[in-house]
């Protein structure tokens, strides 16, 4: 790979990274505010530039935080009690905070999460990973080649 295109990937990489990392932080995708609460999903974002080109790697439950989460299986109430504390949330009624769990996983089992309920699109990574943005840095790369080229061709002829 190039130098200049490593270099391209490199930049484009940290800003993408930054970015979806301050949505998750601040971007308030629901009337609950944003999506951080412990801070793990965002700091699990990352990138690498290889031989391959670039890769942005994440949590395996990214998605979810684009998207929502449908309906079906309980989602783990392990994890919903640690969001609990992260938040932090204080249950009414003097219910406890492992049946507040509980009955946030039974609800997210029966109807989803919130944002799947109003159409799954936070925008954490669509704003930052979208046509637009590889359009950007296709033509940029390819600016970069055809100048590598053009200099590669008038040294060759000289």
């Amino acid at each position: 790979m190039l130098k200049v295109s490593e270099a391209i990937l490199e930049e484009w990489g940290k800003e993408a990274v930054a970015v979806i990392q301050d949505n998750i932080r601040t971007m308030p995708v629901t009337k609950f505010g944003a999506m951080n609460a412990s801070g793990k999903t965002a700091e699990s974002v990352r990138f690498e530039v290889s031989t391959e080109g670039l890769k942005i790697y994440a949590a395996k439950h990214i998605f979810v935080v684009e998207t929502g989460r449908k309906a079906g299986k309980f989602p783990p109430i392990s994890v919903i009690r640690q969001w609990i504390d992260a938040k932090p949330i204080i249950p009414r009624d003097k219910i406890s905070k492992d049946s507040l769990a509980f009955l946030i996983a039974r609800s997210i089992a029966r109807k989803g999460t919130i944002l799947h309920q109003l159409g799954g699109k936070s925008g954490i990574l669509t704003n930052v990973i979208n046509q637009e943005r590889l359009s950007k840095l296709k033509n940029q790369l390819l600016f970069e080649l055809n100048t590598v080229f053009r200099s590669t061709l008038l040294e060759a002829t000289a």
